[in-house]
């Protein structure tokens, strides 16, 4: 009855690794956005 029991959950490491997945693709999306406005930022304003 003292015995510990662990049972190997996939769909957690699975999930896991979609959110660590998901802050990678995020934070690259904000680097991308600074990157397009630095590139583009002023001619878009000269179009206004």
């Amino acid at each position: 009855m003292g015995e510990l029991i662990k049972i190997k959950n996939s769909s957690y490491e699975r999930y896991e690794e979609l959110l660590l997945r998901r802050d990678d693709i995020v934070k690259e999306g904000y680097q991308l956005e600074i990157e397009y406005s630095r590139v583009f930022g002023e001619l878009i304003i000269a179009v206004f």
